[in-house]
């Protein structure tokens, strides 16, 4: 069974024993078969479908031009298929799939021992780099950083050394992320980092040449975009008719997302921040909230007062909870599958684009500093955001809610002359 073909295995096996398929959905299943083996160039057999080889498919499949939702659809149908097959394969394991255990493997499929060898950088980056240049930090941004070491290693095409930090093979990894589509945020991210490993191993002595000839790109800045309070209404609308995710909240998703969202609103916090918030540290009688300075990316403790609504919100979640909770929102599922319902709010409201910056948590903050920016200014947006430079809650303000945009109101009108 182990040598069967993907394709036979669909249609002898997978098709006649699904109760339900309607003729629509037959049909994605095998495009999404038909799809898989164009990419892999081979006849794929059961054993070979593992989860890392959909995961990367998916990923290829995008930046090939493909959207997100139809390769997440594509590897949803593939992920079915596998788990009817071996129904061990593709399920998750403490919160996880297999493939998520790592952050090297979710990226580049190779194990811990192909990238950590000795003289290698992730060996570096263990040893060395951690212990001493990262004390104190978050294990979100220490794990960060391996996505440089992986990208690095995808570019050479084997494990990175500690001798290929040279000027030439960082300018190729600039050249290699560009053609393949990152932008210029991510490709200086990338190399930021393994400079910094650079720079450290040189100062210890293990390097005997320094960085010296890599120039940061040039990055498109684009303008920020905030919601208005029209738009923010209809959020909270939709938001009271979620569904999802329909089993493992405290509460019910229609009293969880709209205080989550008004809470977001009111504080500006980050995603993990807002996700990471105590009960004990919500004061209804004097409607504030603190937030924990561990659980703070600038590591400073904040305290915020809550509108009126938000503090009735958060009042009717807690008391609809069937059991007490520490964590003011609980959430047992993945950060994506946060996303994905935020994003399903956002479109029965009428407001996703598509083309928001990040994710569309951080939109949240983004109208949070624009509308404080509109009315107190910047420097109290910028307090409010925990920002220490009003120039970095600059790029967070949408101008077109500021009456400074409007110049054109202000300048002189051009006459205009009778044509003969």
């Amino acid at each position: 069974m182990a040598s069967q073909r993907l394709v036979e295995f669909l249609e002898q096996k997978f098709i006649p024993n699904t109760l339900g398929l309607t003729a629509a959905a037959v049909k994605n299943y095998r495009e999404a078969v038909r799809s898989l083996n164009g990419w892999a160039g081979v006849d794929c057999r059961m054993h070979e479908v593992t989860e890392s080889l959909i995961e990367r498919y998916m990923r290829s499949t995008i930046l090939e031009g493909s959207t997100v939702d139809a390769a997440r659809k594509k590897r949803a149908y593939l992920r079915r298929i596998v788990r009817h097959w071996s129904p061990d394969t593709c399920m998750k394991v403490d919160g996880r799939r297999p493939h998520e255990g790592n952050q090297l493997t979710r990226m580049r499929g190779l194990t811990n021992a192909e990238l950590d060898q000795p003289g290698s950088i992730m060996e570096f980056w263990r040893v060395r780099y951690v212990p001493e240049k990262m004390i104190g930090c978050r294990k979100s941004s220490i794990l960060q950083m391996t996505y440089a070491i992986s990208n690095f290693a995808k570019c050479l095409g084997r494990c990175p050394l500690m001798n290929d930090l040279t000027d030439d093979n960082l300018r190729n990894l600039q050249r290699w992320k560009l053609q393949k589509g990152d932008r210029a945020t991510s490709v200086n991210s990338c190399v930021k980092d393994l400079l910094s490993f650079w720079r450290h191993a040189h100062q210890l002595g293990l390097l005997t040449d320094c960085p010296k000839f890599i120039s940061k790109l040039r990055s498109e800045k684009k303008i920020p975009v905030a919601w208005s309070l029209e738009e923010l209404s209809a959020i909270l609308h939709s938001a009271q008719l979620q569904m999802n995710p329909k089993k493992g909240l405290a509460c019910p998703p229609s009293l969880f997302w709209p205080a989550l969202i008004r809470v977001g609103y009111d504080t500006g916090l980050r995603r993990s921040t807002l996700f990471s918030l105590r009960t004990i540290d919500f004061n209804p009688e004097r409607g504030e909230l603190r937030a924990r300075p561990d659980d703070q990316k600038t590591r400073v403790e904040q305290i915020f007062s809550l509108s009126p609504e938000t503090v009735i919100s958060l009042r009717v979640m807690i008391a609809s909870r069937t059991a007490p909770h520490q964590f003011l929102f609980p959430w047992n599922f993945t950060k994506e599958h946060s996303h994905d319902c935020f994003r399903q709010i956002l479109k029965r409201a009428g407001v996703w684009k598509g083309t928001y910056s990040g994710c569309a948590f951080h939109q949240l903050r983004r109208t949070t500093a624009t509308h404080l920016t509109a009315s107190l200014g910047i420097e109290s947006a910028a307090r409010h955001l925990g920002h220490t430079s009003s120039e970095t809650t600059r790029r967070y303000v949408d101008p077109r809610f500021l009456a400074e945009h409007r110049v054109s109101d202000h300048l002189p009108r051009i006459p205009q002359r009778p044509i003969e």
